[in-house]
Order: structure tokens, then C-alpha cells, then sequence
């Protein structure tokens, strides 16, 4: 009987797992007037709340609880989350790139305190849930949130699997040939692009070059078909508490995309910068990328460059390679114009992963630190 009940179990985490977003979660601080909680009790229960979101939204299932440093850092300057409320909470929520937010609200009401806890989609402002509570001090109020707040969390999950069903069973790709990337104006030195030619291929799913659009941000991409195999044709620029455009500049995202490190590439937490995550991983091997499409591996890389030469194309061009530069050990910003690198989801080392290199125009594979900062290309999934 209880092999039946473990089973069963492993095969609900599973189902879940497969069906389930990388999506970030952030519980911003308890608000309270200060003559009502102090600061140490506010900061207790808002710690409480994201234990219990912890437990509801774990890491394997493609979940990450933002910590009270990532969203100090996202905040915009000078605002003040004191100040906002109702689909204000929401709006806190996109500045630092989370898709759910998370806040409680302390009050009074004549000798009791008050709390309201509400949990917003942030995409579009959407009131997920709301728990409200009156007790008779701050001890009560942490006591209720251990026992009540999981329920609040658990439309997380009912959200993502409805919208997971709601997704088409085929992404939806535009298809129509494009001669000249916008990047080939920037480095003045590159080869021209030549004419595509349909392919002869009768195992192709589409034609040459075309265009996919990230729902989560509205952002469009070149995309190309390799012999079935459909890549970006771009680098991703989907913002994460823990990418980074080069130098700060947004101009930069716009034009290379963002730049992760591997953990934060394969939408795992800061732990896997030092220990092997890669298992962890839920089983569409999507990390940062959209939905239905993937991390490659890096034998994925290798079929894609074997591929290209075995067609007698240029990978440069065709794969439209950006020397987008990268981040060393969350340091310096360095190779702008002579240096492209992506991430592969395959890790070498409990500090190392697999990463695809472009650089003086020969492609290879080599392990770098898990803490540096690539690009991402995304492959569609089979």
C-alpha cells in the first residue's frame, strides 16, 4: 500500500513538473503603520510568507522565489512600497521582472490587528487570490500565515497548468524569407548576406527564415529552420532578477539581448553556482526560454554547426551570430563586437558548465564558470 502511495505521489510531482512555467515569485515587504508592527516583526512575517511560498513553488518544479536582495536591487529608484496597493502591487511586481507578487497589509480595527494578504498576476494586473485575517497581535498573525498562507500560493500552480492547457499544441511561427539582419549594419566589416534559396529538404517543417513572438514580453525574433531543427536566430531578451544588459545599457538588451548566468539561464537559484543543478531541471529543458521551446545542449550546438557546414553555409551569417560580448564573474563587461558566447543546459562540474563559443570565426565547445554571463539562443522543442 505504501509503494502504491509513493508512486502515486512521484507521478503527481512529475505531472505537475512537466505542466508547470519557470516563473518568479516575489513577496514584497509587510506593510504596517509603524506605531502597529515594528520593523523586525514586519520583516518576519514577510520572510514567513516566502518560507510558505517556498514550500507550495519549489526550485524543481521551474519556480523562484525572489529573495529580499533580488528585489532591492530591481526596485526603480526612489519608489516607495509603502505607498502602493491594489494593482500598484502588480505594477511593483513588472518593474522587477517577477510574473506573481506577493504582499500582506497590517492594520487595526479597534483593539485587533488586521491582515490582507493579496497574491497578483503581474502580466496583467490580475487579482489572483486574497487572504484577510483579524487577530490580537503579531505572534497570532505569524501563526496564521504558517497555517493559512500555503492555500494563497497554491493558485500559483492552478494558474500556470490552466494557462499550460491554454497553450496552442503548435507555436506559431511566421515564415517568410529575410535577406539582411539589422546587425549587419552595425559591424561594418561583415560579409554580405546572400540570397536564400528554398530548401530541397522534404523532411523540412518550414521554409528558410521567419519570425516567433514571446508572449511574456511581446518580443519578436528572427528564427531559421536547420533540416527541421528551428533556432533564434537572435539572443533572448526576457529580463530575470539576475541578467544583465552589457554595461547597463538597455540599448544593448535591444540590440544583442540580455546576458545570464548558467544557473540563472537554466532557471534554477543561486545555489547551482556551486553544485550540480543540472537534474533539477524541469523535464522540458526550458529554463529562461519561452514556452515550448528549450536550453540546447551542447550536442544540440554541435548537430547545428555540423549541419551548417554539411549545407555549405556560413555560420556567421546564417545562424546570425551576434558578438554580443559577456560578463566575467559578475565583473567587468567585455568583448563587445569580437565575442559571442551562449550557454549550453549542460553543466561539466559542480562550478562549471558547457558553454558554445564564436570567436575569430571558429566555433567550439568549452566549460567555463558557472558565474559568467552569455547569451541565449532557444531551440524549438521537437
Amino acid at each position: 500500500m505504501r509503494k502504491r502511495i509513493f508512486s502515486f505521489v512521484f507521478i503527481l510531482q512529475l505531472v505537475l513538473c512537466q505542466a508547470s512555467f519557470a516563473s518568479f515569485v516575489a513577496v514584497l515587504e509587510t506593510f504596517s503603520p509603524k506605531d502597529v508592527l515594528t520593523l523586525s516583526e514586519r520583516q518576519f512575517l514577510t520572510d514567513e510568507l516566502r518560507a510558505q511560498a517556498g514550500a507550495v513553488l519549489p526550485a524543481y518544479m521551474g519556480y523562484t522565489i525572489m529573495t529580499r536582495e533580488n528585489i532591492n536591487v530591481m526596485l526603480p529608484p526612489g519608489k516607495s512600497l509603502e505607498e502602493c496597493e491594489g494593482s500598484c502591487i502588480a505594477e511593483t511586481g513588472r518593474n522587477i521582472a517577477a510574473d506573481y507578487v506577493a504582499q500582506g497589509r497590517v492594520g487595526k480595527f479597534g483593539d485587533k490587528l488586521t491582515l490582507t494578504i493579496e497574491l497578483y498576476e503581474t502580466a496583467g494586473s490580475k487579482l489572483v487570490s486574497s487572504q484577510t485575517s483579524m487577530q490580537t497581535d503579531a505572534t497570532e498573525l505569524w501563526n496564521y500565515i504558517k497555517a493559512n498562507s500555503k492555500d494563497l500560493f497554491k493558485r500559483i500552480l492552478e494558474t500556470d497548468q490552466l494557462a499550460v492547457k491554454k497553450q496552442p499544441k503548435d507555436i506559431q511561427l511566421s515564415f517568410s524569407s529575410w535577406d539582411k539582419s539589422p546587425f549587419d549594419t552595425i559591424y561594418a566589416d561583415s560579409e554580405p548576406r546572400p540570397k536564400k534559396k528554398p530548401s530541397k529538404s522534404a523532411n523540412k517543417k518550414h521554409e528558410g527564415f521567419g519570425t516567433f513572438t514571446d508572449n511574456r514580453n511581446n518580443r519578436k525574433y528572427k528564427v531559421i529552420d536547420v533540416n527541421g531543427k528551428i533556432w533564434m536566430a537572435e539572443n533572448l531578451d526576457y529580463q530575470t532578477p539576475e541578467s544583465d544588459c552589457y554595461e547597463g545599457n538597455p540599448a544593448n538588451c535591444m540590440r544583442n539581448g540580455r546576458l545570464y548566468p548558467w544557473y540563472d539561464a537554466v532557471g534554477l537559484n543561486l545555489q547551482c553556482m556551486t553544485q550540480r543543478c543540472a537534474t533539477k531541471m524541469d523535464p522540458s529543458k526550458r529554463g529562461v526560454c519561452p514556452v515550448g521551446w528549450h536550453l540546447p545542449s551542447k550536442e544540440e550546438f554541435n548537430s547545428l554547426v555540423e549541419e551548417l557546414n554539411r549545407l555549405h553555409k556560413n555560420i556567421r551569417v546564417d545562424f546570425n551570430i551576434q558578438y554580443s560580448g559577456f560578463r566575467f564573474l559578475g565583473g567587468n563587461f567585455m568583448g563587445m563586437g569580437k565575442n559571442a558566447r551562449f550557454w549550453t543546459r549542460d553543466e561539466s562540474s559542480e562550478a562549471e558548465a558547457f558553454a558554445f563559443f564564436f570567436e575569430d570565426g571558429a566555433p567550439r565547445i568549452t566549460t567555463e564558470s558557472k558565474n559568467n554571463e552569455y547569451s541565449v539562443r532557444c531551440v524549438l522543442n521537437d
